[in-house]
């Protein structure tokens, strides 16, 4: 079967009230959904006006199936199988905003407002009706007339037909090629178990975690919180000659579960490790949620520490009883350390003047690992520094006075105590009290 294209006129309401509910969005094959209020009411604007020119993209499912039995692809039948029996008839490649743009306005959930310069009008059947009294109106609210005369607003829709999931993916790549998808983006595209794993951890794991950490909640519409997560399943993996977690490591553990033909490879994922992530990253998002200071944001290598210090709890069968207290145990912790390396830097550097030598270089104290993620060497000194008590200045052995704000040093005198003596965490100041 040849791969066709069809393109065809519709008005907005056919394209609502045909296609909505057949027309399935795989995050794959689209952007996220980031347009404002001002984006949809200009986008409505546009198509009064006639200037609504880029066409909606849709994939034929039923074509699609056909071309892929005719091509015994078999992940592609299976996928296309499953939408089909799901009630779906169509696959979204471009439009996903425009689309819901059309759908707000249409169930009020849209206000117009009015347009600067010439009132746009809609024109149908030779007439034209002035947008300009729709001002600060819902669509329910506008005249019998004008409500008809934005329905009718002519839209370019293309059917694709007879295509695999790589051909799709390549569409897709295509279509957005003016405005370049980022790395995460063309990563989220690709059809391997991880791609759905992360967004589906993402979405049902820890949805209301990504509003308390700060720098994230801007940047989700270009999908950096999933880039986040692929970081740091990376960095808790515990195949440690696969923890590098640069934006290459990043392409790499995403293409190793896709075949040159477009096959998952889901095998290439453990399951274990799967499930091993998921309980670690539902541990964090359990302490950032709970956290006493909810009015101060969680920065990124506050979370990496977190991960770290959880993934170590997990993997000792050990739990928190209280999640907000954990949380500011590990923070304090870490602050703690911090300041203490910053201060050894202080003292090393005076000792190096005295001498006559060059000041030390930041890379072996303590607080600049914390900033430093990507290099598994890097991320290895803290980790062992906040968890096992290791050196926060390379060379120099931690000062006993530090120990406490190590977690192995609280489990080993508990200060954090396992499941079997019923899930407690005792503090130092609780400790003192309950003698």
């Amino acid at each position: 079967m040849l791969s066709k294209w069809h393109p065809s006129l519709i008005s907005a309401q056919t394209l609502i009230d045909q296609f909505e509910g057949l027309i399935y969005v795989d995050p794959k094959l689209q952007r996220r959904v980031v347009w404002l209020s001002k984006d949809s009411v200009d986008f409505v604007h546009s198509c009064a006006t006639g200037f609504a020119l880029n066409a909606i993209f849709i994939a034929d499912i039923q074509s699609c199936l056909m071309f892929a039995k005719d091509e015994g692809i078999k992940a592609d039948i299976r996928y296309f199988q499953d939408l089909l029996n799901r009630g779906y008839r169509y696959i979204s490649l471009d439009g996903q905003n425009r689309t819901r743009a059309l759908y707000n306005l249409f169930n009020d959930l849209l206000t117009i407002y009015s347009p600067r310069g010439d009132a746009p009008y809609v024109g149908v059947d030779n007439k034209t009706y002035n947008i300009r009294p729709a001002a600060g109106k819902l669509f329910t609210q506008l005249e019998p007339e004008l409500q008809w005369a934005l329905k009718m607003m002519q839209l370019s829709l293309v059917t694709v037909h007879g295509m695999s999931m790589s051909g799709l993916r390549k569409v897709f790549l295509k279509l957005n090629s003016g405005v370049p998808l980022n790395r995460m983006e063309k990563r989220n595209a690709l059809n391997s178990e991880i791609s759905d794993c992360i967004r589906s951890w993402s979405k049902n794991i820890c949805p209301n975690m990504w509003l308390h950490v700060g720098g994230l909640k801007e940047k989700i519409a270009r999908m950096e919180d999933l880039k986040v997560l692929a970081e740091c399943y990376i960095a808790t993996h515990p195949d440690t000659l696969r923890r590098g977690c640069s934006d290459d490591d990043l392409d790499t553990l995403y293409s190793r579960g896709v075949d040159p033909h477009g096959e998952r490879w889901d095998s290439v994922y453990p399951r274990s490790n799967l499930l091993r992530f998921e309980a670690i990253l539902g541990m964090v998002s359990e302490c950032i949620i709970n956290r006493p200071t909810r009015n101060r944001r969680v920065s990124l290598q506050q979370l990496r520490a977190l991960f770290a210090a959880c993934e170590h709890l997990y993997d000792t069968s050990m739990d928190f009883a209280d999640a907000g207290k954990f949380y500011e145990f590990i923070y304090n912790s870490d602050r703690e350390l911090i300041n203490a390396s910053k201060g050894l830097e202080v003292e090393q550097n005076k000792i190096n003047k005295s001498q006559g030598k060059e000041d030390a270089p930041s890379s072996v104290f303590y607080w600049h690992w914390c900033g430093v993620y990507k290099l598994l060497a890097i991320r290895t000194y803290r980790e062992k520094a906040l968890i096992h008590g290791g050196e926060i200045q390379i060379g120099k052995p931690l000062d006993p006075s530090l120990l406490p704000y190590t977690l192995k040093y609280a489990i080993d005198n508990r200060l954090v105590v396992d499941k079997d003596r019923n899930n407690i965490i005792i503090y130092p100041d609780e400790a003192e009290a309950a003698a």
